[in-house]
Formats: C-alpha cells, structure tokens, sequence
C-alpha cells in the first residue's frame, strides 16, 4: 500500500506507467504470482486526497491478481498445448507425403521404365499407372487441405470456447464429440460456434446448473448439438428468449431445427440443435 503514490519514492518506478491515469494519491499494488513464477503486478489508483484502501480492499485485489497470474499461466499452456499439436501434425503431413507420395511416384517411374521394352506390357503399365496417381493426387489434397487449413480449426475453436465459459462459469462443463467436426462447410460452422455459446451462456445464466454436457455429432448426413444441463428445467408457461428464437434462425437459415425438452432423466433441460448436411459438401471441404 502506498498513501501518495504521486510522491512515494517506492512507487516512483510505475510512474511513468501511471501518467496517462492524470493526478493519483493512495495506490495498491498487488503482485500475480503462483507458486512458479511472477506474471506481472496489478495496480489499483484512487485520486488524490481520497481515503487508503481498507484491508478489505486488499484482499479482494490480492484474490483477484492471483486469479489473473492462473489465468495467464493457463492461457500460456494452452497456447503452448495448440503450438505442439500443430508442430505434430506438421510432422504427420509430411510422413505421409514422404510414405504416401514420394515411394508412389518412385514406384510408377520405375514400373514405366522397366515396362518400355515391352509394348503390351507398357499399354498395361500405364493404365495401372494412372490409377496409382489419382490415389496419390488424392493424398496430396488431403495434405494441402490440412497445411493451408486455420491452425486452429473447428475443435480448436470448440476447445477455446468450452475453456472461456468454464473460467467464468460457475458450472462444469463436458464436451463429447462424434464423427470429424473438421470436415464440416465453413456455413456449418459459422452457425455451430455461435450455437453453442448461446446454449452455454443460456445454462450460465437461467438454468441455475452444475454441470452442463455438450454432445456434438458429425455424419455424414447430419450435424447434431445437443446440450443438457442439471438446472431447473424449461419454463412452466414455454416462454421463449430472444437467444433461442436466435437459435432457431441458424438452424432455418442451414434447413435445420431445434427442439427443447426435459433431460434424459427428467430433470434439467435439453436443447437439440440439429441441421442437415450434404455428403457432397463434405467431399468438398476435404477437397479444397
């Protein structure tokens, strides 16, 4: 604590920090550290003449900056968790183009070659020959679609947005995914991301719950969200908020719907956020 942070010379190394704030009396400094490290210094300003910071005050800043220091070691971690799988994925990529594609065309040269003093076999060996490259091609798109692809991706997204509502919420949340979410259109998932947060800031915020399950499936006829939560169930006169008519709407815009009900023991509530796909678009997205 510091009673005039304007004049104190233990705070005279945060003034330049400080000058943008204008004129500044009692400060409180309160370090972010965990058991590991110091991430940095939370700094609380009152104008001068004002009162000091009751210990009260103090131990509100001291919780909240060692809150802030987890967060950011968390957010470190993960940001290091998504650098190593994407460094890992690199690495499969190019095992495979290595195994995959580079002993194919080896393999379709020297198949030719021996094949030329031979006229009947030659006309045998092409047509051989071409088939082996359009699997190979094939091999080659796939790669090209996942090295030029959003490092991130649709479970990455999905990841960073389970992780949001489970920092600020006061519910636990549990994620169960079926089928390749990857391979979804970017229209699917335009739709599904903002979905998905409308339900869980619904659980958040109306469904006085403790645990909230998000079940997402992928066919390949069909994209399914379904989340299911503890809490206190629908409404007894089927009221409707403004975010799940919202919810409707990105279904009907996909040709999709959205159904509401009790849990699958009866209790809480589950909402079903389902919309078609086309086998064709999934053929496409892998493809491009």
């Amino acid at each position: 604590l510091v009673s005039d942070a304007a004049n104190d010379p233990a705070a005279a190394s945060t003034r330049d920090a400080l000058e943008p704030v204008g004129p500044i009396g009692p400060a409180l400094f309160a370090p972010l550290v965990t058991s590991t490290s110091i991430e940095g210094v939370l700094i609380v300003v009152r104008m001068p003449g004002e009162l000091p910071f009751s210990s009260q005050e103090v131990a509100v800043a001291t919780t909240l900056a060692a809150e802030a220091a987890i967060t950011l070691v968390l957010d470190r971690a993960r940001e290091d968790r998504r650098h190593l799988a994407v460094v890992e994925d690199r690495e499969r990529i190019a095992r495979d183009l290595h195994d995959l594609v580079i002993q194919r065309l080896f393999a379709a040269g020297m198949g030719l070659q021996a094949s030329l003093s031979s006229p009947s076999l030659l006309s045998e060996k092409a047509s051989q020959t071409i088939t082996d490259l359009d699997e190979t091609i094939a091999v080659i798109r796939r790669s090209i679609f996942a090295l030029t692809r959003s490092d991130e991706g649709v479970r990455g997204e999905l990841a960073r947005l389970i992780d949001r509502h489970r920092s600020i919420g006061r519910n636990h949340v549990h994620i169960d995914l079926s089928g390749d979410v990857e391979m979804i259109s970017a229209a699917h998932r335009s739709q599904l991301i903002p979905a998905l947060n409308e339900l869980l800031s619904n659980v958040e915020r109306h469904a006085n719950a403790e645990t909230a399950t998000v079940r997402i499936a992928v066919d390949p006829n069909r994209l399914t969200l379904t989340v299911i939560d503890d809490g206190d169930g629908l409404p007894d006169d089927g009221r409707r908020g403004y975010g799940l008519k919202n919810l409707a709407v990105r279904a009907q815009m996909l040709e999709g719907s959205i159904s509401l009900g009790p849990g699958p023991d009866g209790q809480g509530t589950q909402v079903t956020w389902s919309v078609p796909i086309e086998p064709q678009s999934l053929a496409r997205s892998s493809e491009d």
